[in-house]
């Protein structure tokens, strides 16, 4: 091979802040968690972005089971067009919501990650009661983000 490594100028710092965001929800993989548990590995993009956000949904049972229900509730009110206790995840895909997204160091890595799913009315009212624009799937041109995160399971604090 001919390739010679050159280092960065500096490293890729995204142009996405933290805060209210519509997303989408790219892909989904249904999986099992380390713990045994049914999960869910979802990818989502950020609007006007390149920027991937990744996910475990964690559908947890038994004493944790309310936890899993108000994530989903919050996924029901967020996104338009999936109706609330729909578990179908192909009917997922593609559907768009707000996400608050938060910057959050794990492994001494820092990365955006999703702090909660939001209403309209919420990331408004947080936006000086201006709506969010809508979702675009035409990315603003940004520097690459080079190699994406990679998943952790149970990343929930169960």
């Amino acid at each position: 091979m001919n390739y010679v490594y050159s280092k960065p100028a500096e490293e890729f710092k995204s142009n996405i802040k933290e805060g209210y965001h519509r997303v989408a929800f790219d892909e989904i993989e249904p999986t099992v968690s380390r713990t045994g548990k049914d999960m869910w590995k979802i990818i989502l993009t950020v609007s006007n972005s390149k920027i991937k956000i990744y996910y475990n949904l964690v559908f947890n049972t038994g004493d944790n089971k309310e936890y899993t229900d108000k994530t989903l509730k919050d996924i029901y009110d967020s996104f338009t067009g999936i109706k609330e206790g729909n578990l179908d995840y192909n009917d997922w895909i593609g559907k768009t919501g707000i996400a608050k997204l938060k910057n959050e160091t794990y492994n001494g890595k820092t990365n955006l990650r999703v702090h909660y799913f939001a209403k309209e009315a919420t990331a408004t009212k947080a936006n000086n009661n201006v709506p969010l624009a809508p979702y675009s799937f035409e990315p603003v041109k940004e520097a690459d983000p080079g190699e994406p995160t990679t998943f952790d399971d149970d990343v929930a604090p169960f």
